[in-house]
């Protein structure tokens, strides 16, 4: 495999473990903010598994790489990558927040590390440059909403 397949892979699996997480915070929350809490969760997840068909699509059709669909290897790593945080099951409504934004922020670090990346070794078609750019604009959206949740929860 080559360093942009791997780094597409390396995408694939934090959307796919990012999917996961989300979707399992979005059934977890509860409390006093649980409407807001299910419905932004239920937004992130709903949006990382938009990202997850584009960018096998794209994987395949604009950079030839068709193991970014093969689901065992991205699985595999993406269980390595939930490992890193905590499940959000038992958890409080303010450490799924903060767990859930530390995790947009490090997922919004590896968009940037493959658009960087890519762009610098002349490897960024027009098209992945504009997904991973609007992928970027919607999720430094949910780092301010994560944000501002995790900073009212703070001050109550």
């Amino acid at each position: 495999m080559n360093a942009k397949n791997d780094l597409l892979l390396a995408f694939i699996s934090y959307v796919r473990a990012a999917y996961h997480w989300f979707h399992a915070a979005h059934h977890c929350t509860s409390g006093t903010g649980f409407i807001g809490d299910h419905d932004l969760y239920s937004e992130i997840y709903e949006d990382f598994l938009s990202i997850l068909d584009g960018i096998i699509e794209k994987s395949i059709g604009m950079c030839g790489y068709e193991g970014a669909a093969a689901p065992l290897v991205s699985l595999e790593l993406a269980i390595k990558i939930l490992q890193e945080y905590p499940s959000p099951e038992g958890l409080t409504s303010l450490a799924i927040a903060t767990t859930a934004l530390q995790l947009d922020k490090d997922f919004l670090s590896v968009v940037d590390e493959l658009f960087v990346t890519l762009e610098e070794a002349g490897e960024l078609p027009l098209g992945l440059n504009d997904f991973l750019a609007a992928t970027a604009n919607k999720h430094e959206t949910f780092i301010y909403k994560l944000t501002q949740r995790v900073k009212s929860e703070v001050q109550n």
